[in-house]
């Protein structure tokens, strides 16, 4: 590749350094006799000036640190480098041997020429033919220098202590051509040779007997100045004159570079990527920057003055990056090059013949950057920061600069998108996103690019729910069925794309989404686009990874996808909550299109028999048409799929839970006992069956699937004992649909109403063993485990359908058992037949007595009834008077009863009144005589006992013809009388010890226990009258006052206002 091809920056500042003390009598770098110049660390240079004299100065405070004349007056330095701490110089005088002298920068440099590290002469025979260049390797021990009259000398030996070398001619050219190169290896093995005419490379292990170990390039040589070495590769670089950098390995591999640049001077290598290179140009050539085929209309000129040297050549400095093929810096040196050197390894420096150094730095990676961003050359751009290794956000700005510059300028807005795609972070999605277009969603182009980006972002998970929402928006509106596809394999539940992409079903399975307040997307409207644009098979498969309520992929199924069978399947995956919630929902619609398939799962459901199945996708590709075919015809072959198996599915009518599973086992080949129907699995996980009522009003226009799912129902409620609430409310359902079937399907009407008189009958035994029930625990005052079950409603429905049910209760057929009067009774009221109400009453009252208290609200409800019955007479003599004899209400009830209506007079009332005074008058003075005979007993006792408890009045003893209450023989002293009456002999009692005082006590045997029980009544009583607080307190107590009589009476019965003084 030409270089006239290859782009131009100004990658490199130069800055032009004038001699501070130019045009003062000791000139430093401007001193026209300045013959050589080298770098000495420290910010230190050493020049040659005068031909004799070296001197050190500070460049950073431009001080002369030393000077000194380092050889005889009558040589010339020409060539100075350090090396490590050591200070080479090399001088000639026409005649003599050149001298090469070493001094140690470790020590100070010696005030004359008579004092070194090391001397060395080298003698090249009549010393005529001056030195034209030289290599030192970098411990000195190896010095190789060239001749103009074509000799190669060696020089090896331990220079740095001057422990003496010796030198040989290692070539010796057979045309004379001046030597132009030398340069030493790393190791100074071997030595890469160029002359005027040819390039080869020298062993320097004095075995090559003059002669090249390898010829590079037998017909091309090299100028003088005209060749460098590649520090990192060990290459050697060599200008020649057809125009092309040859780059040589030392096993002779060849590499060209061609430059196309004429009158190359020099040839400085920078470092591993740039090159320098110093062409002269003429006087026009200096006017015209465009010489040597580089035409750069920014190309920057260093303006440096050459003052008073009229014989000064014009030069043009061209570094150029051979890695990236770019002109790094190209600038106009308006004066001679006298050396370029690194100092302190950092800045490069050109020393010029009119006292100007020249530090060329390169720029900031940032600056260069920039500067090739401002020629709009973002690609290279992008290399350069590819191979600076620059930050990624930077990198990131360069993108979004392109992408601009591709978007706004150039109008390519699918390359920008490539762009903007590549610098996610650092732009704004929001405002990016709008200046794609996102309000013309008409234009193809513009959604295919908004959809790219809306990708990227995805893929670097970036994107919030609106702009995943907007990507598959912008996929339905481009009508792209796999990019939705692929959406879905590869967008997870969790917010993250993955590449490798995941099974729906293997995704389906992670719970923790249903827990996640994440909102990744709007489904609802993405549905809604979905199945507008006819995509059913993609929103069942959206909604079946996404949905977190499976009531959505229910509705897909059944009314977009018009597949109830497999709307079914889906609903048996699901947990049981789910499908209870599912299923209230759908159950009605689903019994329309598949009533015994739904109304099997119905029944495993409420039964406790429903167990979730394993999940398999029925809905494939292969009964679709092809996806790229869109419009109503996509759901077609789904469709068609569940037509036969709804057709046999409504085809086929049960009239009883019986005949219905006998179906279901035959179709599944399975044989089963119809007397064992309902058979729950003990491995199954058990659950609390819901209650069949949820269901109810989903089996409206279909009586005999309600028949089936009640019958099982209630088979399930008699197996397995379930709540009484829930199995009357089956009877009564089934009870009120068996009459109405009686009427609609005439064909069974026999049959139907049998059964209703069956359930009839079960629901009369449930009232009454719950009644049972509650009665025995009342009277165990143990809690109730059930409420009493009322059937009325049934004999409200007996009533509409027109059901006799006294006749009913006549027939010892129809009720078997303990019959439950008192509903039949109520549902007789309901009639409004007072006489029969009557019979029924006079008949039954001995079995249910309550059946009066009943009884005597409806018959004084009105008039007519009253008198339908009876009249009052009749209503005292069989109603009123068996109430009060069994004691059923209390007169006060009855008047109250008897008073909510006007049917009765006030005679019955005043009779009930006089008849109940004259009864409680007669009781009063039954009271009053037991009050009198109470109060004499007590007299009697108070006389007896005071009598006992006085201790001055001697007491008579009996003892004749008594004998010992213990051993029942004849008294003879000791003896103890007791008060009681009881003696004992002293021997056959049992001492005592009295702990108050000490005395020995004797208890009579006989009424010990009693002497116990009433110093334990009297104890409790002082405690109760002690403890007037406690009552106060639950007096006080808001939460009891409807309690405060009951406990005033039970403080006052235990004696709380009692006191006795009498010692026991």
């Amino acid at each position: 590749m030409s270089l006239t091809t290859w782009r131009q920056f100004q990658f490199f500042e130069v800055t032009p350094i004038k001699d501070p003390q130019l045009g003062s009598a000791n000139p430093l770098y401007s001193d026209p006799t300045l013959s050589a110049a080298a770098p000495c660390g420290k910010g230190q240079l050493v020049l040659a000036l005068k031909s004799t004299i070296i001197t050190l100065f500070n460049f950073a405070t431009s001080e002369v640190v030393h000077s000194f004349q380092a050889v005889p007056s009558d040589y010339h330095i020409n060539y100075l480098k350090t090396i490590q701490n050591w200070l080479v110089a090399i001088a000639e005088c026409n005649g003599k041997p050149t001298l090469i002298k070493i001094w140690s920068l470790k020590k100070n440099l010696p005030k004359d020429h008579t004092s070194y590290l090391t001397q060395v002469e080298i003698k090249n025979g009549s010393n005529t033919y001056p030195m034209s260049t030289v290599s030192i390797s970098d411990d000195l021990s190896c010095i190789v220098t060239g001749f103009i009259n074509g000799k190669v000398i060696l020089i090896r030996g331990d220079l740095v202590r001057d422990r003496g070398s010796r030198q040989r001619i290692i070539y010796d050219d057979p045309s004379h051509e001046p030597i132009t190169s030398l340069i030493l290896n790393d190791l100074a093995t071997t030595c890469f040779v160029a002359t005027t005419s040819s390039t080869f490379l020298l062993s320097t292990s004095g075995r090559n007997n003059g002669k090249p170990e390898l010829i590079l390039n037998k017909s091309q040589g090299v100028d003088l100045h005209c060749s460098t070495c590649s520090k990192a590769s060990g290459e050697f670089i060599g200008c020649y004159n057809d125009g092309s950098l040859n780059f040589y390995k030392e096993s002779g591999e060849l590499r060209k570079l061609q430059c196309d640049f004429k009158n190359i001077k020099r040839l400085f290598s920078i470092d591993k990527q740039h090159l320098l290179l110093l062409t002269e140009i003429n006087s026009n050539s200096a006017s015209n920057p465009t010489s040597n085929g580089l035409a750069n209309a920014n190309t920057i000129r260093a303006t440096v003055t050459a003052t008073n040297n009229n014989n000064t050549h014009s030069n043009r400095l061209i570094i150029m990056d051979i890695e990236n093929n770019v002109i790094s810096l190209n600038i106009f040196i308006p004066s001679t090059i006298i050396d370029i050197f690194f100092l302190d390894n950092k800045h490069l420096f050109l020393l010029t013949a009119d006292g100007t150094i020249f530090n060329i730095v390169k720029k900031p990676i940032k600056e260069q950057l920039e500067i090739t961003m401002q020629k709009e050359l973002f690609p290279f751009t992008l290399q350069l920061a590819s191979k600076f290794g620059i930050d990624k956000m930077q990198v990131q700005q360069i993108h979004k600069r392109f992408g601009d510059y591709l978007f706004d300028k150039k109008n390519n807005k699918d390359s920008a998108i490539k762009q903007y795609v590549q610098c996610l972070d650092v732009v704004d999605i929001s405002e990016m996103i709008s200046k794609i277009g996102i309000q013309d969603f008409s234009n193809p182009d513009i959604m295919r690019n908004l959809s790219d980006y809306l990708w990227a972002l995805l893929k670097d998970n970036k994107s919030n729910s609106d702009h995943i929402t907007l990507l598959l928006i912008s996929l339905i509106k481009l009508k792209s069925v796999d990019e939705i596809d692929y959406f879905i394999e590869h967008f997870t539940r969790s917010g993250e794309f993955s590449e490798e992409g995941l099974n729906i079903d293997s995704d389906i399975n992670d719970e923790a989404y249903f827990y996640s307040n994440k909102n990744l997307f709007d489904l609802d409207l993405i549905l809604t686009s979905l199945i507008d644009s006819n995509y059913h098979l993609q929103s069942y498969k959206l909604s079946k990874k996404f949905s977190k309520d499976p009531n959505t992929l229910v509705d897909i199924l059944l009314n977009t996808m018009d597949n109830p069978m497999e709307a079914l399947n889906y609903i048996k995956t699901l947990s049981i909550d789910d499908t209870l919630r599912v299923i209230v929902t759908w159950s009605k619609q689903l019994l329309e299109r598949l009533p015994n398939a739904t109304n099997a799962l119905l029944i495993d459901v409420f039964t406790g028999n429903y167990k979730p199945t394993k999940l398999t996708d029925n809905i494939s590709n292969e009964n679709q048409l092809d996806k790229h075919d869109h419009g109503n015809n996509q759901s077609e072959s789904i469709k068609r799929a569940s037509t036969t198996d709804t057709f046999n599915d409504k085809n086929n009518v049960f009239y009883s839970y019986n005949t219905f599973v006998s179906y279901m086992n035959k179709k599944m080949g399975i044989e089963t006992d119809d007397s064992t129907l309902i058979q729950r699995d003990p491995n199954l996980t058990t659950y609390h069956p819901p209650k069949p009522s949820l269901v109810f009003n989903s089996f409206i226009k279909q009586p005999f699937e309600f028949v089936v799912f009640l019958e099982a129902c209630l088979e399930s409620y008699r197996t397995y004992e379930g709540a009484a609430e829930d199995k009357q409310i089956i009877y009564t359902t089934l009870y009120d649909l068996y009459l109405s079937l009686v009427k609609d399907d005439p064909q069974r009407k026999d049959d139907w109403h049998s059964k209703a008189i069956n359930i009839l009958k079960e629901s009369n035994k449930l009232v009454i063993s719950t009644k049972n029930s509650s009665q025995d625990n009342k009277n165990k005052k143990a809690p109730s485990q059930s409420n009493e079950m009322d059937n009325s409603l049934m004999m409200l429905i007996s009533h509409m359908n027109d059901v006799d049910l006294f006749n009913l209760s006549e027939d010892a057929s129809t009720l078997t058992g303990n019959k439950d009067l008192e509903s039949i009774f109520r549902s007789m009221i309901l009639l409004e037949e007072p006489s029969k109400c009557l019979q029924f009453l006079i008949k039954h009252c001995e079995e249910e007595p309550s059946l009066f208290t009943v009884a005597l609200p409806f018959f004084i409800s009105s008039t007519e009834i009253l008198e339908k019955m009876g009249g009052e007479s009749v209503l005292e003599e069989k109603i009123i008077k068996p109430i009060l004899n069994k004691r059923l209400l209390s007169v006060l009830d009855i008047i109250q009863i008897l008073s909510e209506t006007d049917a009765v007079t006030f005679g019955i009332i005043q009779d009930l009144l006089i008849n109940y005074v004259n009864e409680e008058e007669s009781e009063f003075k039954k009271s009053e005589k037991l009050i009198k005979s109470y109060e004499d007993e007590l007299d009697e006792k108070r006389k007896k006992l005071a009598s006992l408890t006085q201790d001055e009045t001697p007491t008579q003893i009996r003892i004749k013809n008594e004998t010992c209450r213990m051993c029942h023989s004849s008294l003879d002293l000791p003896i103890v009388f007791f008060r009681c009456n009881h003696i004992y002999h002293q021997k056959c009692l049992n001492e005592e010890t009295n702990f108050k005082d000490g005395e020995k006590l004797f208890r009579c045997p006989k009424c010990v226990i009693d002497l116990q029980t009433s110093q334990k009544l009297v104890s409790t009583q002082n405690e109760i009258a002690n403890q007037s607080k406690i009552l106060e307190t639950i007096l006080n107590n808001t939460s009891k006052n409807g309690d405060r009589f009951k406990v005033i009476t039970d403080f006052i019965g235990r004696g709380g206002l009692e006191y006795s003084q009498v010692q026991i």
